[in-house]
């Protein structure tokens, strides 16, 4: 419930971009529709594919209007802890070992397919910062820019934000 009505939030005061870094087993009928009308509406949706290490399913992230992102390692392998499968994931981004506050003023490092899933919102927020895409065009430009998508079971594979944006200016010029 309270997913459902940050959702509606999120859209009604003019969000552009959702990231959700969650993920569960079992679809929700509720969930599907306010993603469904955030999509309708231009906003770009964004789930971690989860941290089982298994190929398999996982909602949010296997709704086919959501970007569903997975963990590489610093050497562009794919994390042990994520869930993987070309079926789920759609692209991947560092998610080990990430330096990130803590609470009491601190940081720490972290791991896990949230990270990476926050780190793809921010390579879309780059993509879209100076023009309303369709979601069928970031993605074009994620998958384009992506390393590794034979060997990772990762999508398009590891996310390559410079070659990203190199490729959106190319489009545009």
């Amino acid at each position: 419930f309270d997913i459902i009505r940050a959702i509606n939030f999120a859209v009604a005061n003019g969000a552009t971009i959702i990231n959700m870094s969650f993920s569960t087993g079992t679809p929700s009928l509720e969930l599907i529709h306010a993603i469904n009308d955030a999509t309708r509406r231009g906003v770009v949706v964004l789930a971690s594919a989860g941290n089982t290490g298994k190929e398999g399913i996982a909602y949010p992230a296997a709704l086919r209007n959501v970007i569903s992102v997975g963990s590489t390692t610093i050497a562009d392998r794919r994390s042990t802890f994520s869930a993987w499968g070309n079926h789920l994931v759609r692209i991947a981004a560092p998610g080990e070992a990430l330096i990130t506050t803590y609470p009491g003023g601190h940081y720490a490092a972290s791991w896990g397919t949230s990270f990476s899933t926050a780190i793809v919102s921010g390579a879309v927020s780059l993509l879209t910062q100076d023009a309303v895409l369709r979601l069928s065009k970031i993605l074009d430009y994620l998958d384009e820019g992506a390393r590794g998508r034979t060997t990772l079971d990762l999508g398009a594979g590891r996310l390559n934000i410079l070659e990203s944006l190199r490729e959106r200016h190319e489009d545009i010029r």
